[in-house]
């Protein structure tokens, strides 16, 4: 994807089994499986959210998270959302 891209849909909720117990933790969309990712790693999807915001490249929204996080990982998350469908384009204001 060239230019700023955003995620395609609000964040959500996702049940998660952690030690027996279910909870609920916060979820991206991907539309091209229609499945949730609640994150990969210590990379959760809130931290997704967060390197978001303002609308970014890809390249940008990697360089956000990889303050915080190892890059490969952040690499292999990015691939994955990319290939989910959980971005969208950002069209430019007028």
């Amino acid at each position: 994807m060239q230019g700023p891209v955003t995620l395609a849909a609000p964040l959500t909720r996702a049940p998660v089994l952690s030690q027996d117990r279910i909870y609920w933790a916060p979820a991206i969309k991907l539309r091209v499986q229609d499945d949730f990712l609640t994150g990969l790693g210590p990379v959760t999807a809130l931290d997704v959210a967060a390197a978001c915001r303002p609308a970014a490249s890809l390249q940008e929204i990697a360089n956000r998270l990889g303050r915080q996080h190892d890059m490969p990982l952040v690499f292999k998350l990015l691939e994955r959302l990319t290939l989910g469908g959980a971005f969208v384009q950002v069209r430019p204001t007028a």
